[in-house]
C-alpha cells in the first residue's frame, strides 16, 4: 500500500500530468508580464550563471516595470508581496512562479539532487514516514519489553496475559516520565517537521514534473547530467527572474555549468574532504597511558563515526557557514582569527556537553534498534556477519572534489569485489585448520539431529504441526539437554558450521593478491606511497582492512563512540582549531557567480597542483599543495563524470589534454566510465588490444597511472 497517495491528493488535488495532451493555443500564446523583482545580494541569490543581472536599484518603488514579451504554455505571474500565488494558477504556472522567485540558488540546488538521489517523491515521502514509524516502534517496544514485562512470572506453561503487568504506566518512575515527556517533545518536533517538509517536496514535485518534463517514474534512471542539462536550457529560455535586477541584459545567455552546479552542491562538503586531505583534524582520544591507550585502540581506530561526524558538520560548518550556505565574511579576516577559533572552540565544548547528557539514551536506543533491525538478517544468514564495509574516515578519503553521492557510491561500489576478494587472499592458516576441525564437529551434530528429524517429524514441532499435524508434545518433551531441544541445536550448530566455512579459504582460489589489491584502488583512488612493492605484506593488508573493516566492528564501534564522543569533542579537536580556521581562510576563493568557495574545488592547480601527478607546476605554497594527487584525480574523475566539460583555465587545459592523449592516443576526448566499468579488469593483457573498450578502459587506466607511475613502467605509459 502508497501510503504517500493520500498525503500527496490532499496537498496536489489540481496538479496536472506530464503526459496530458497540451492545448495547442497554449503554445502559441504572447502575454506581456510585468516584473517587480526585489532587490537581492548578489550572493545570496541565483548568480549570473542561471541569472541574467543588471544594474541594481534601492528603491522597489522607483523601479518601473519591465515589458517582457514571452511565448510558452503559461506565463509565469510576477512576485507580488502580498498577493496569494496558488489561487487560479496552473500547475505549469506554479512551478514556474517559484523557480522565477528562487532566493537562494545552493539550497534549491541541493534540494533538486537529493529529489534525484532519493528516487522521487513517494520514496522520500515513504522513507521519512516509515523512519518516523521505525522510531516510534523502538521507543515503544522497548519501553513495553522494560516497563510492563514481569519477568519473573515467566513459566514453561504460561501464556503472554500471565507475564503483563495491568497499568503498567502506573508503576514508572519520575525518571521514566522524564523521558517519556522528552521523547513525546522530540518525537512531535520530528512529525511536525515531517509535514512541513511536503510542501516543499511537491514544489519539487511540480519542477521535475511541468518544468523539466521528468516524471517521477523516471527519476529512478534519468543520469543527473540530463537534468542539469534541461536546468540549463530553462535557464536560458526564461533568463528574467524575479530577483533579477532592473537593468536586465538581452545579450547571449551563458549556459549553466555543471562545475557550478556541482560546487553549489557541496560547497560545504569540499571544505571537509580538504580537511580531511590535509589530515588536519585531531580525531584520537587524548590518553597518554600507553596499556589503555592501547586497550581502546579498538573504538577509536577507525577515528570517524557517524556521530562524530554530525558533530563535527554542525560545529564547523555551521560556524564557518550562514543560513544562506554562504562562508560568513568574518571567517576570512585575519583580524577576526582569535575570536574565530575561540568560538570554534566554544561551539565544541557545547557540544561535548550535550552528547555527554544523552550518551546513555541514544546507546540503549542504538541497541535496541540494531538487535530489531540485524538480528533476523544474521539469523537467517550467518555468514553476512563476515561482511566489510567502507568506514566512514575511508570514504572521506577517498571522496573527490566535487564528487555527488550517487557517483560516489558507484565507484565504491565497483571496488567491493575485489576489496573483498584481497581481504581474504590473507587468511591464517593456523585459524583455518581449526575451522575446518570445527566445521567438521558442527556439521556432524547438525546432520544427525536433521536426519533423525526427517526419520521422525515429531523431533521437529514445527514440521509436526503443519505437515503430519502430530503433536507438539513430543518436540517439547524430546529435550537434548535440560530444556533444549532439537531445534535449539540444529540452529546452534548450523551457526557455527557456517561461521566456520566463512574461515577458510576455497581450495581452487588463486593468491594474486598485489593484483586484486590493485584493482580495488583503481576505483577508490587511494594508494599510499608506502604501500608500492608492500602489497603482499600483511602490514599494508592490516591498513586496508582498517579502512574496509567488518560491519560488526563499525557498529561496536559507533556504539562505543557515543561514549567517547564527548572526549574527543572536548579535548581533542579544539587544539585543531587555529588551523582549521587558518586552513579555511587560506584556500577560500571568491568566484564570480559563485560566490566563495573552496579552492580546490575550483580545480586551482597555481594553488594546489602537483608536479609528479601531472599538474604544469608544483604550488607556490607547500602547505596548500594537495596530498596524493587529490585534486588531480578530482579533475580526472570529473572530466570522466562529465565528458563534454572542459577547464576554463590554461593549466587545467593543458593537463586535461595531457593525460588524455597519453593515455588514449588514438581518441580525442574522454567517455564517462558509467558503462562497462564491471568488466574492465577481466584482464590486464587486454587493456592494449581491446579497441571497443578503450575510451572506458582509459579512465581507469589514468587513475591506474597516478598510483603506480613510480614503480611500472612498463605496462603503462608515462606522460610525466
Amino acid at each position: 500500500m502508497d501510503f504517500s497517495t493520500p498525503i500527496l491528493n490532499m496537498l496536489m488535488n489540481s496538479r496536472r500530468s506530464h503526459y496530458d495532451p497540451i492545448d495547442d493555443q497554449e503554445q502559441d500564446i504572447q502575454e506581456t508580464v510585468e516584473l517587480n523583482p526585489r532587490h537581492t545580494d548578489d550572493d545570496d541569490g541565483p548568480p549570473a550563471s542561471i541569472l541574467v543581472e543588471g544594474e541594481q536599484r534601492n528603491s522597489l518603488d522607483d523601479n518601473p516595470p519591465i515589458k517582457y514579451t514571452h511565448s510558452q504554455q503559461d506565463t509565469p505571474l510576477p512576485l507580488h508581496q502580498h498577493r496569494p500565488v496558488s489561487r487560479g494558477m496552473s500547475p505549469y504556472q506554479l512551478a514556474m512562479w517559484k523557480w522565477v522567485n528562487v532566493q537562494n540558488l545552493d539550497k534549491f540546488l541541493q534540494d533538486a539532487y537529493s529529489y534525484y538521489l532519493n528516487k522521487g517523491i513517494y520514496c522520500i515521502v515513504l522513507t521519512k514516514a516509515l523512519n518516523l514509524a521505525t522510531v516510534g516502534f523502538v521507543f515503544l517496544f522497548s519501553t513495553f519489553l522494560f516497563g510492563c514485562i514481569d519477568y519473573s512470572a515467566i513459566s514453561h506453561d504460561g501464556s503472554l496475559s500471565d507475564i503483563v503487568i495491568p497499568h503498567c504506566a502506573s508503576s514508572f518512575s519520575f525518571i521514566t516520565w522524564i523521558w517519556l515527556l522528552a521523547f513525546g517533545i522530540f518525537y512531535i518536533y520530528q512529525v511536525l517537521t515531517f509535514v512541513l517538509s511536503l510542501k516543499p517536496l511537491v514544489d519539487m514535485y511540480r519542477f521535475y514534473t511541468h518544468i523539466l518534463r521528468i516524471p517521477n517514474t523516471d527519476v529512478k534512471t534519468i543520469s543527473w547530467e540530463e537534468i542539469v542539462s534541461r536546468i540549463s536550457h530553462i535557464r536560458q529560455s526564461n533568463p528574467l527572474t524575479a530577483i533579477s535586477s532592473v537593468g536586465v541584459s538581452h545579450g547571449p545567455v551563458a549556459k549553466l555549468d555543471v562545475l557550478d552546479v556541482a560546487n553549489r552542491i557541496m560547497r560545504q562538503e569540499n571544505y571537509l574532504i580538504a580537511l580531511f586531505n590535509k589530515d588536519l583534524l585531531n580525531l584520537d582520544l587524548p590518553i597518554r597511558n600507553k596499556l589503555l591507550k592501547k586497550v581502546l585502540s579498538f573504538a577509536t581506530s577507525n577515528g570517524l563515526t557517524k556521530t562524530l561526524e554530525w558533530n563535527l558538520s554542525f560545529a564547523l560548518l555551521g560556524h564557518v557557514f550562514d543560513e544562506k550556505g554562504q562562508v560568513k565574511a568574518h571567517i576570512l579576516q585575519s583580524s577576526s582569527r582569535g575570536r574565530n577559533v575561540q568560538e570554534l572552540r566554544k561551539r565544541f565544548a557545547i557540544l561535548a556537553f550535550v552528547n555527554a547528557l544523552l550518551a546513555p539514551i541514544l546507546v540503549i536506543f542504538l541497541l535496541f534498534y540494531s538487535f530489531f533491525r540485524y538480528f533476523e538478517e544474521y539469523h537467517k544468514n550467518p555468514s553476512s556477519i563476515g561482511s566489510r564495509s567502507y568506514t566512514e574516515l575511508a570514504q572521506w578519503k577517498f571522496r573527490e572534489f566535487n564528487e555527488l553521492q550517487h557517483l560516489f557510491q558507484k565507484r565504491l561500489s565497483l571496488s567491493y569485489d575485489d576489496a573483498q576478494k584481497y581481504i581474504v587472499q590473507f587468511p591464517n592458516s593456523e585459524i583455518a585448520i581449526i575451522a575446518r576441525f570445527v566445521a567438521f564437529v558442527a556439521g556432524s551434530f547438525a546432520a544427525v539431529f536433521i536426519l533423525a528429524s526427517v526419520i521422525d517429524p515429531g523431533m521437529l514441532g514445527i514440521l509436526c504441526d503443519v505437515t503430519s499435524n502430530l503433536s507438539v508434545d513430543m518436540f517439547l518433551h524430546f529435550e537434548i539437554t535440560p530444556q533444549r531441544t532439537t531445534v535449539f541445536y540444529i540452529g546452534v550448530f548450523g551457526t557455527i558450521l557456517a561461521v566456520a566455512r566463512g574461515m577458510i579459504p576455497a581450495d581452487n582460489e588463486v593468491n594474486d593478491p598485489e593484483r586484486l589489491l590493485r584493482r580495488a584502488c583503481a576505483f577508490t583512488h587511494h594508494l599510499p606511497k608506502e604501500w608500492e612493492g608492500q602489497m603482499h605484506s600483511k602490514k599494508v593488508h592490516a591498513e586496508f582492512s582498517r579502512l574496509f573493516e567488518l560491519k560488526i566492528a563499525i557498529f561496536l564501534q559507533e556504539i562505543l563512540s557515543v561514549l567517547f564522543t564527548p572526549i574527543i569533542l572536548y579535548y581533542s579537536l579544539p587544539k585543531s582549531s587555529p588551523a582549521i580556521i587558518d586552513f579555511i581562510s587560506q584556500s577560500t576563493v571568491h568566484v564570480d557567480q559563485l560566490g566563495y568557495i573552496c579552492s580546490f574545488a575550483h580545480f586551482d592547480f597555481l594553488r594546489h597542483g602537483n608536479k609528479r601527478f601531472g599538474a604544469p607546476k608544483d604550488a607556490q605554497n607547500v602547505k596548500l599543495m594537495s596530498e596524493d594527487g587529490k585534486l588531480e584525480k578530482s579533475v580526472l574523475n570529473f572530466k570522466a563524470a562529465n565528458p563534454k566539460w572542459m577547464p576554463n583555465d590554461q593549466a587545467g587545459s593543458i593537463f586535461v589534454n595531457k593525460m588524455s592523449e597519453s593515455i588514449m592516443p588514438s581518441k580525442r576526448t574522454m567517455k564517462s566510465p558509467e558503462m562497462g566499468l564491471g568488466e574492465v579488469y577481466e584482464d590486464e593483457r587486454e587493456w592494449d588490444n581491446n579497441e571497443r573498450r578503450e575510451s572506458d578502459q582509459g579512465v581507469l587506466k589514468m587513475f591506474q597511472q597516478f598510483s603506480f607511475s613510480r614503480t611500472r613502467t612498463n605496462n603503462f605509459p608515462r606522460p610525466f
